[in-house]
C-alpha cells in the first residue's frame, strides 16, 4: 500500500517536472521570437533612417550642385551682360492679368514723367531677357533652361501688356499708317474720333489738329469735351513713350502702333491748344433768297417756339421745293434756310427747313417747322 502511494507520488513529481520544463521551453521560444521581432524592427527602422538620411543628403547635394550651376550661369551671364536690372511687376511670375489691364486703362491719367521712368525700367528688363535668350541660342553665355524659361516667360508677359495696350485706346481713327522711305506717314485725311458722352472729333488741317464736326468743320469744344480729349491725349503720349525704345523696334505692327500713338497725341494736343474762339474757322453768313422777305418773320417766330435762344433766321430759298407722293400728287412744299444763335464763341448757324402742307385744289396750309438740315453747324463771320 505504501509502495503504491510512493510510486504515485514519484509519477506525479515526474510529470510535474516535465510539464514545467515544457512550459519553460515554450516561454523561452516566445521570448526568443519577441526578441527577434524587436531586433528586426530596430534593424528595419535603422535601415530606413539610413536610407532617408541618404536621400536627404542626396537631395541636399543635388540642390547644392544646382545652386552652384545657377551661380556659375549667373556669373557667366553677369560677366557678359552685367547685373540684372529690376523686374517690373507686370513682368513678374505672379503678375495678375487683371491688374495689367487696369494699368492700361489708367494710362490716360498717369503722370507722363513717371510713365517715362516706368518705361525705362521695362525697356531695361526686356533687353536683358532678350539678350539672355539670344546669348544661350548662340552660345555666348552658359545655357541654363531654368534661366532661359524665366526670361521667356517675362517676355511673354511684356508682349501681353503691349498687345493689350495697343488695342485699348478710347479713340478710333480713319487714317491708315503706311511706311515709306522717310518713315511712317498717312496720305489720307485724318479724323480721330474720341469716344465721349457727346462724341468729339479731331481732324488735321495744315498739319495741325483741331476740333471739328463730322463734316470736318471747325468747332469750339466745351469744357467736358476738352477734359475727355485731354485723357485721350495723355493715353497716346504714355503709350508712345512705353513703346518707343523697345516695342517699336520689334515688328512692323508695333512700329505702326507707336507712330499712330505719336500722331494721335500730336493732333489731339494741337486741338486742345488751339481751342480758342479767335482760332475758330468761320464762314460767310448765308445769303438771303428772294423768299426771305415774305417768310422771315413767320420762320423766326416758329424757330423761337422750338428754341427761345434763336436770335435770327435767314431764308435762302428763291422758290418752293414741292414734295410729291408716288402718284405725283403734292404733299407739301418746302423752303430752306438757317437759324442763328449766339454763344461765347460767336454766332452759330444751323440749317433748318419750313413747310406748308398741301390741302388739295392747289391750296396750302400755314407755314410750319419742317426739319433739321444734314449740314453741320458752323460759326459765321
Amino acid at each position: 500500500m505504501k509502495r503504491r502511494f510512493f510510486l504515485r507520488v514519484i509519477v506525479l513529481l515526474t510529470l510535474s517536472l516535465g510539464f514545467q520544463q515544457y512550459a519553460d521551453a515554450q516561454l523561452g521560444g516566445i521570448l526568443n521570437k519577441a526578441k527577434s521581432a524587436v531586433k528586426s524592427k530596430v534593424k528595419n527602422a535603422t535601415d530606413d533612417a539610413k536610407e532617408n538620411l541618404s536621400k536627404e543628403a542626396k537631395k541636399k547635394a543635388d540642390k547644392e550642385v544646382e545652386n552652384a550651376k545657377s551661380k556659375a550661369v549667373s556669373k557667366g551671364i553677369e560677366s557678359v551682360l552685367g547685373d540684372a536690372p529690376d523686374c517690373p511687376w507686370l513682368m513678374a511670375e505672379d503678375a495678375d492679368p487683371a491688374k495689367v489691364e487696369s494699368l492700361i486703362k489708367q494710362l490716360g491719367s498717369m503722370n507722363h514723367e513717371k510713365t517715362k521712368e516706368f518705361a525705362k525700367q521695362i525697356d531695361a528688363r526686356v533687353l536683358y531677357d532678350q539678350k539672355i535668350v539670344e546669348g544661350m541660342n548662340n552660345g555666348t553665355i552658359p545655357k541654363d533652361e531654368g534661366v532661359r524659361s524665366k526670361a521667356e516667360k517675362e517676355l511673354e508677359k511684356w508682349n501681353y501688356f503691349i498687345r493689350n495696350m495697343g488695342g485699348t485706346g478710347s479713340h478710333s481713327t480713319t487714317f491708315v499708317m503706311e511706311k515709306g522711305e522717310e518713315g511712317w506717314f498717312t496720305n489720307e485725311r485724318v479724323l480721330i474720333i474720341i469716344h465721349t458722352k457727346d462724341n468729339v472729333y479731331v481732324t488735321a488741317r495744315d498739319n495741325e489738329g483741331m476740333f471739328c464736326s463730322l463734316a470736318y468743320t471747325g468747332i469750339y469744344a466745351d469744357e467736358q469735351a476738352v477734359k475727355d480729349a485731354t485723357k485721350d491725349y495723355l493715353f497716346n503720349l504714355n503709350e508712345a513713350v512705353i513703346m518707343e525704345n523697345v516695342a517699336s523696334k520689334q515688328s512692323e505692327s508695333y512700329e505702326r502702333e507707336y507712330n499712330r500713338a505719336l500722331l494721335c497725341a500730336k493732333l489731339i494736343g494741337d486741338a486742345i491748344k488751339n481751342n480758342k474762339p479767335e482760332n475758330l474757322e468761320k464762314k460767310a453768313r448765308p445769303a438771303a433768297g428772294s423768299m426771305n422777305g415774305t417768310f422771315k418773320a413767320k420762320a423766326l417766330a416758329l424757330a423761337k417756339q422750338q428754341d427761345s435762344s434763336v436770335t435770327d433766321v435767314v431764308i435762302t430759298s428763291s422758290s418752293w421745293d414741292v414734295k410729291t407722293n408716288s402718284l405725283g400728287i403734292p404733299i407739301k412744299r418746302v423752303i430752306y434756310g438757317y437759324i442763328f444763335k449766339k454763344d461765347k464763341v460767336g454766332t452759330k448757324a444751323s440749317a433748318r427747313s419750313w413747310a406748308q402742307k398741301h390741302m388739295g385744289g392747289g391750296k396750302y396750309a400755314d407755314l410750319t417747322n419742317d426739319g433739321v438740315g444734314v449740314e453741320a453747324d458752323f460759326y459765321v463771320k
